[in-house]
């Protein structure tokens, strides 16, 4: 919000007939700055100062909350921080947007009851790239409030925007460099054509002095993913322009505002603020959400491939029982697994976001889910639902030799034609028909209408019995070819047909047979 000072220099140069352009030209003030306030009296701006204040100060009931904030982490915290801080605390509940905070902690600073260092904008250099070309990464470190050193790995997708953090409380060697790369194509989906990399950065790496692109190790994984490297030259801020700093923007949005005392406080931190706010804002660059273009980047990814350097989660598994239901706990969640897998005891294992599932003892992996960051939220595949231990054919073929008639199997061909993508719910609903015990005489009638009629599915194939077992037990007059032959006539007349009356039974099923005619 324009001061009282700068509202009068405005004032100042319009009672003298000056222009906005002419106003702007010689204070330097922004246009729109000059133009909001050009035709505003005295008075008008006192009750804009007003009002704007009322909005501002909907932060005011976070007052001690804030002004502990920049007591416990110095004067260099960035507001966008403190906003993640309270959001993340608060969420929904939060009054304001991050410009209303700001606004209100400028309030706070003008009365001298917090402080500040005049912080420059975070500004993102980054060439635009095509989707699936390029993933920047950037190393770093800190001291959090225990005193405790961390170490961080950070990665970016060029087009989307699309961010990964990982943090270890040690330096950097090759295998963990390559450990965080695996955890990190598995979280954005894919492999990238290319990785840049800073190459003064890697001096926070111990091995080798820096030379980790030089290890075997490292070019055994570069050959084995089959992706490019591309390296900043030292000391050349224009080849610099490929990397953006985004340790700069991890350390300023999620560390400034926060005092944590141990690498899980930071790992578990780090997570949930990569979905609420690396990935879920808009992004300053594209304007768009992050997380909403990362399935067009995925796209154009190349597919994540095993790795002989992937950490053999054996070592570090954990038993769980899945329940009857077909799922497991693992933190405040549930997590599904396959059916066949339910009351069952399997294995596993986590990364920093990603739960991988296997089957005991073999060590086979069943499933994957990311690890939610909601708590008690119920994370599941629908595919785990589904009975797959029994190929498409062979429940066909079992489905077939069932029932001993010419009709059946040409009945049963037909029906895997035609529903071929959801023959596990055909055949769960024949099955069924099958088991409660079919009339031979009446099953046959009901095929050779099904056939006659091109009326393949499970649906039609019961409401068919279901008529003609109504028509032997009532010994009623089968209607149904009339039906069928008049159809198209009585779809044309004006007035419904008259009919005789009978039972409301009887009709049940036979609504359901010609109902797909109408």
């Amino acid at each position: 919000m324009t001061t009282m000072k700068v509202f009068k220099i405005i004032r100042n140069h319009k009672s003298k007939g000056r222009s906005i352009r002419e106003i702007h030209k010689k204070t330097g003030i922004a246009r729109k700055t000059i133009a909001k306030y050009y035709h505003m009296s005295a008075e008008d701006y006192q009750n804009y100062r007003k009002q704007a204040y009322a909005r501002d100060h909907v932060f005011a009931k976070y007052k001690d909350e804030i002004i502990e904030v920049y007591a416990q982490n110095g004067k260099d915290v960035y507001v966008s921080s403190v906003y993640d801080l309270l959001e993340e605390k608060y969420g929904e509940e939060l009054p304001g947007s991050a410009r209303t905070l700001r606004n209100y902690i400028r309030h706070l600073v003008e009365n001298n009851e917090i402080s500040l260092t005049q912080n420059s904008r975070i500004y993102m250099p980054v060439d635009e790239l095509p989707f699936g070309k390029q993933l920047q990464v950037d190393f770093g470190q800190l001291c959090i409030a225990s005193g405790e050193r961390i170490y961080l790995f950070a990665a970016i997708l060029s087009a989307s925007r699309y961010r990964y953090v990982a943090a270890q409380d040690r330096p950097f060697t090759t295998l963990d460099v390559i450990i965080h790369l695996l955890d990190c194509f598995e979280y954005i989906g894919g492999i990238p054509q290319e990785i840049a990399i800073d190459q003064d950065r890697t001096m926070v790496v111990s091995e080798n002095q820096g030379d980790i692109l030089l290890t075997t190790q490292f070019r055994q994984f570069k050959e084995e993913m089959g992706f490019s490297l591309f390296v900043c030259r030292g000391n050349d801020p224009e080849s610099k322009g490929k990397v953006e700093n985004l340790v700069k923007f991890v350390k300023s949005s999620f560390f400034s505002a926060r005092s944590l005392h141990s690498l899980f406080e930071v790992q578990t931190g780090l997570h949930q603020w990569l979905v609420r706010t690396a990935n879920g804002k808009l992004s300053q660059a594209t304007g768009i959400a992050s997380e909403r273009l990362l399935k067009q980047e995925q796209c154009a990814l190349k597919p994540l491939r095993a790795s002989v350097f992937q950490r053999d989660p054996l070592l570090d598994r954990e038993d769980r029982k899945a329940d009857n239901k077909s799922f497991i706990s693992v933190g405040a969640s549930k997590y599904s697994v396959p059916i066949q897998y339910r009351n069952s005891t399997v294995w596993i294992y986590k990364s920093e976001t990603v739960l991988f599932i296997y089957e005991s003892p073999s060590g086979k992996e069943i499933a994957r889910h990311t690890l939610s960051v909601v708590p008690g939220k119920k994370v599941y595949a629908h595919k785990h639902f589904r009975d797959t231990s029994e190929s498409p054919r062979a429940a066909r073929d079992a489905l077939i030799t069932s029932v001993a008639l010419p009709q059946w199997e040409e009945y049963m061909r037909q029906n895997y034609r035609l529903f071929k993508r959801y023959y596990r719910d055909q055949h769960r609903q024949i099955q069924t028909f099958l088991d409660a015990g079919c009339d031979d005489d009446t099953l046959l009638r009901s095929l050779d209408f099904c056939l006659e009629n091109a009326q393949y599915s499970a649906r039609n194939l019961t409401d068919a019995y279901a008529y003609f077992s109504g028509i032997a037990d009532e010994q009623q007059e089968d209607i149904l070819p009339q039906l069928l032959s008049g159809i198209q006539s009585i779809k044309n007349e004006a007035r419904s047909p008259k009919v005789a009356r009978r039972q409301l039974q009887y009709y049940s099923s036979l609504v359901s047979i010609v109902g797909g005619y109408l």
